[in-house]
């Protein structure tokens, strides 16, 4: 697996680490498999810290507190507990391994605002001057209206606008280095890692960056990506997987299961992790209701062939 030394995979680390570690508890791992996970122990500091990690936390009490509570909750597996208990204590370790308060109480430090979603949760918010917005999952946003000037910052997560006409004040989208100018239309912004996405449902919409690059224009059915302050191309894209949401559906056609899940994180409380390379490059289609999250993972782990171990309320892992 390669690593950024700058950035580092580590939930993809912390994955490998127990697969490993699981093998190896297995007392089954042959002299060619013991000598590839020395080879991967060696590659990387990510890989020898997280390995490390999972060793330490073996014997640690919210490791037992952890593998009681599996324990109790009811499983469908038909397997003998002595062939689940190693899979146990890998979601056991994994919870503590990213971080349990994390799994618990999500990020205290998010910025105040005046509008905002948590997990799960999706609100519609009319404005002053009868637009309305759709705020998806853990989103948040601040407005600001006055004489001259229609103006919303996006501050974390997804929007969905539905703008009324108003042509002697247009309406402003600002969200991390990108600005959205619009008079009356109906489009998304996405705030992801920084980079911003702006998607057109209905209207004109000129997008620009903050880096002094020429403006954007995008109609119906277009979409630009502003990353880093410069903005991209418009592109085509497909509104009924884009504003599904907006629906209360989730849509993705031929995605890699590991981006439709991190796309899922916001409307899911507990953390779902892909244990393995296979599973988090394969691609698959769906349609899914997002009131039942739950539902979805265990749907496509049906679809992926893969098994399921649930912390509940904290966890999910794919194996």
């Amino acid at each position: 697996m390669a690593h950024d030394d700058e950035n580092p995979d580590q939930d993809a680390a912390i994955a490998e680490a127990l697969d490993w570690f699981t093998r190896r508890q297995s007392g089954t791992m042959t002299t060619d498999e013991a000598r590839t996970f020395t080879a991967w122990h060696a590659a990387h500091p990510d890989n020898a810290r997280a390995y490390d990690r999972v060793v330490r936390l073996w014997a640690s009490p919210e490791f037992a507190r952890a593998v009681e509570t599996q324990a109790a909750a009811p499983t469908p597996s038909p397997r003998p507990r002595a062939v689940l208990r190693p899979l146990l204590a890998l979601a056991a370790a994994l919870v503590l391994a990213v971080g349990l308060g994390h799994l618990l109480a999500g990020n205290p430090f998010q910025p105040s605002a005046d509008h905002g979603t948590e997990t799960g949760q999706r609100a519609k918010i009319p404005l002053p001057d009868g637009s309305m917005v759709l705020l998806n999952a853990e989103s948040a946003m601040n407005v600001s209206f006055n004489a001259d000037r229609r103006r919303v910052e996006l501050v974390r997560g997804e929007a969905f606008f539905d703008v009324r006409l108003d042509t002697e004040r247009p309406f402003e989208v600002a969200a991390g280095r990108s600005l959205t100018r619009v008079v009356g239309t109906a489009f998304s912004v996405t705030l992801q890692g920084g980079d911003t996405e702006v998607r057109v449902k209905r209207g004109h919409v000129r997008v620009t960056g903050d880096d002094g690059g020429m403006a954007v224009d995008l109609t119906p059915g277009e979409g630009v990506t502003v990353t880093a302050g410069h903005t991209g191309g418009a592109a085509a894209f497909a509104p009924q997987t884009a504003f599904a949401w907006t629906d209360g559906r989730f849509v993705f056609h031929d995605r890699p299961l590991a981006e439709v899940l991190n796309r899922l994180s916001r409307h899911h409380k507990d953390r779902v992790i892909l244990a393995t390379e296979r599973l988090r490059r394969l691609r698959v289609s769906g349609n899914y209701r997002l009131d039942d999250p739950a539902a979805v993972v265990a749907a496509l782990a049906e679809v992926a062939g893969a098994d399921v171990i649930r912390l509940p309320g904290l966890l999910t892992v794919l194996h």
